[in-house]
């Protein structure tokens, strides 16, 4: 964490030695998709960002980021069991209940804006950023008894089932790409929204016995608001 609020101080010190700038901060609603929306529900995230105008059309952006997911999609939260009754294989579905999971980063980023039609109190852009995150990925213990009934139609106790926690930390590289919306308030204040797809490239690991697929890599769509003052 300490060199991505190095490398973040390094670049604002940069942008603002060269005159024109803005600064803001952002708040940010998080759809996973992708393997990802199989196990969590839309997380948050904020940031704070500092840009620089390099042209008439193009801006860097330099950014610090947080994000969290900690809601579970309780309605994918179920594995499914084959078991032999009779002489019959059949298909039964068990729901995880209570289960602990989250998944948070934290992040340094770059970003170019290309500014496609603006005029005193109206831009609107097209971005694209590559980052580096710090994040950990940690899935609570689980146990159940799994039962059928048998042909007489009794329960029986088919599988104890034991799954140990998981914790994943690693550092990834990020890309976003996206377009947005700027609208002077009062000036030097601007409000922007924007939509992104965002991609951490990092690999959360399957837990087969509660059929949990890998993650090849985080994807989301974000929906983010923005305020900034330009100087």
């Amino acid at each position: 964490m300490k060199k991505l609020v190095t490398v973040f101080v390094i670049l604002s010190i940069s942008l603002l030695a060269q005159g024109k700038f803005s600064a803001g901060a952002g708040f940010s609603y998080l759809m996973p998709t992708g393997e990802l929306a199989n196990r969590f529900n839309p997380g948050f995230g904020t940031s704070v960002f500092f840009s620089k105008d390099v042209s008439e059309v193009w801006t860097w952006t330099g950014k610090l980021e947080y994000m969290v997911f900690d809601k579970i999609n309780e309605d994918k939260m179920q594995t499914k069991r084959e078991i032999l009754i009779g002489t019959e294989n059949k298909t039964f579905v068990y729901p995880i209940k209570n289960l602990k999971m989250d998944l948070k980063a934290f992040g340094a980023s770059i970003q170019a804006d290309y500014t496609f039609f603006k005029n005193s109190f109206l831009e609107s852009k097209f971005n694209i950023g590559f980052g580096i995150y710090k994040w950990n990925f940690s899935r609570g213990s689980y146990k159940d008894s799994l039962f059928a009934p048998d042909t007489a139609g009794v329960n029986k106790l088919q599988e104890l089932l034991v799954v140990p926690a998981l914790d994943q930390e690693d550092w990834s590289g990020a890309f976003n790409v996206g377009a947005g919306i700027d609208v002077q308030i009062y000036d030097p204040v601007w409000f922007g929204i924007s939509v992104n797809y965002k991609n951490i490239l990092g690999e959360l690991w399957s837990t087969l016995k509660l059929d949990f697929e890998n993650v090849a890599s985080m994807q989301m769509i974000e929906l983010k608001a923005t305020l900034r003052a330009r100087f």
